[in-house]
C-alpha cells in the first residue's frame, strides 16, 4: 500500500506541474502592463527631450512573443518477486539516480521576445508633421476629452480680425498675448465650438477610394455644447446647418463684448508641435502651469483637476503614474490626481499609433526548409 501511495503522490505532483505550466494568463497580464508602461514613459521621455529642444525619438512594440516548456520525471524502482531476496532488494528506490529509476525531476522554462520598430519613414514623419484636421478634433471629442484640453493642444494662435485689423495670438503662457488667447478659449467653451463632418456632394467613391477621404470637417458651434445662458445668433458657421461651406475649416465668427462680430482663423498644431508644446510648459516650470475653467466636461467620478499638463520634477510628494529619468533628474506623472496628463499621455499615444502604417513595422520571415 505504501508503494503505490508514493506512486500516486508523484503521479499527482505532475499534473500540478501541467496546471502551473498552463496557466499562462498572467504572464499576459504582465505583458499588457510592461507595454503601456514603456509607450507611457517614450512618450514623456519626448515630452522632456522637447522640453530640452532636443531631438525626438520614437520607437513602438511591435509584436511579443512568449514561449514555455514544462517537464516531469519519476524514478520507479524495480521490483523482485520470489523466494530467497537479499536485503538490498526488500528497499525501494524513487529517484535520485540509485537504482534502476531516473531521478525525480520537474523542470520549467519560458523566454520573451521583443520586437520593437523605430518608425521614422517618410509617411510617418509626414503624418507627425501634418496639422490636425477638424476630423480628429471630432474623433477626440466623441471619446468624451473635454474639448477645453482639445483646444490648447491643437491650437497654435489665433488670427483675430476686427475691424479690418489682424492680429496673431499666441498660445503660449509666456507671450503677452496669452490672456487674449484665454478669453477666446473661454468664449468657445461658452459658445460650444466643436467640429463637424459635412458630407460632399458627387459622385460614387471610386474603386478603392473611401467615402470618408471625400467629406469636409470643419469647426462650428455646436447648440449641444454651449452654456444655457448664451445665445449663437450671429455666430457661424452652426454645426447642423446648412451654412456652405468655402472650403474654410478652421473659420469662426465671434461676438465681442461690444456686440461686434469679430473673425477668428485657427491655425492647429501637428502632432510634432504638441510635443514642442508640451515640452515647453514642463520647461518653463510654474509660468508654464495653464489653469482650466471649465471643469462640466470631467467623466462621472473623476477627481476634479484645473491644470492641463503637470509634471513634478521629482519623486516623494506623491505616487507616480509613470515616471522617467532623464539627464540625472526624476520626472513623475502624479497618480490619480492628475487625470488631464494621463489623458493627454493617452491621446499623444492614439496620433502616434495614427502615424503609424503596418509598412513601419518590422515583419518577422518565416524560413520553411525541406529535404
Amino acid at each position: 500500500m505504501g508503494i503505490w501511495w508514493r506512486v500516486a503522490a508523484a503521479a499527482a505532483s505532475l499534473l500540478v506541474s501541467g496546471c502551473a505550466y498552463d496557466s499562462f494568463q498572467a504572464r499576459v497580464a504582465s505583458y499588457d502592463y510592461a507595454a503601456e508602461q514603456a509607450r507611457d514613459e517614450m512618450i514623456l521621455t519626448n515630452i522632456v527631450r522637447a522640453s530640452k529642444s532636443e531631438p525626438l525619438s520614437f520607437m513602438s512594440v511591435s509584436g511579443v512573443h512568449g514561449s514555455g516548456t514544462a517537464a516531469g520525471s519519476v524514478g520507479l524502482p524495480a521490483i523482485v518477486f520470489g523466494p530467497l531476496q537479499t536485503a538490498a532488494q526488500h528497499q525501494f528506490v524513487f529517484g535520485g539516480g540509485s537504482g534502476a529509476g531516473s531521478p525525480n525531476a520537474l523542470n520549467t522554462s519560458a523566454s520573451t521576445s521583443i520586437d520593437v520598430s523605430i518608425p521614422e519613414t517618410k509617411d510617418f514623419y509626414q503624418g507627425l508633421l501634418t496639422p490636425v484636421s477638424p476630423r480628429t478634433v471630432a474623433f477626440f471629442t466623441a471619446q468624451g476629452i473635454p474639448r477645453e484640453i482639445l483646444f490648447y493642444l491643437f491650437t497654435d494662435r489665433l488670427i483675430e480680425t476686427k475691424r479690418g485689423v489682424r492680429r496673431e495670438i499666441h498660445n503660449d503662457p509666456l507671450a503677452s498675448t496669452f490672456e487674449d488667447f484665454q478669453h477666446y478659449v473661454d468664449l468657445a467653451m461658452q459658445y460650444g465650438l466643436s467640429s463637424e463632418t459635412i458630407e460632399r456632394p458627387g459622385p460614387p467613391p471610386k474603386k478603392g477610394e473611401k467615402r470618408e477621404e471625400r467629406d469636409e470637417s470643419r469647426l462650428c458651434f455646436d447648440p449641444l455644447y454651449k452654456a444655457p445662458n448664451v445665445s449663437l445668433k450671429g455666430l457661424q458657421p452652426i454645426c447642423g446647418s446648412n451654412a456652405p461651406f468655402h472650403g474654410k475649416r478652421n473659420s469662426s465668427t465671434f461676438i465681442s463684448r461690444t456686440g461686434e462680430p469679430v473673425g477668428l482663423e485657427i491655425k492647429p498644431r501637428s502632432t510634432f508641435e504638441i510635443f514642442n508644446y508640451l515640452g515647453r510648459l514642463v520647461a518653463s516650470g510654474e509660468a508654464g502651469v495653464i489653469h482650466l475653467s471649465n471643469l462640466e466636461d470631467n467623466a462621472t467620478g473623476a477627481v476634479p483637476d484645473d491644470i492641463l499638463f503637470r509634471v513634478l520634477p521629482a519623486v516623494g510628494v506623491e505616487p507616480c503614474f509613470v515616471t522617467i529619468v532623464y539627464a540625472g533628474t526624476i520626472y513623475c506623472v502624479p497618480s490619480g490626481t492628475a487625470p488631464n496628463t494621463t489623458r493627454i499621455l493617452g491621446l499623444l499615444a492614439q496620433l502616434l499609433a495614427l502615424n503609424t502604417s503596418i509598412t513601419d513595422l518590422p515583419a518577422t520571415p518565416s524560413v520553411r526548409i525541406e529535404p
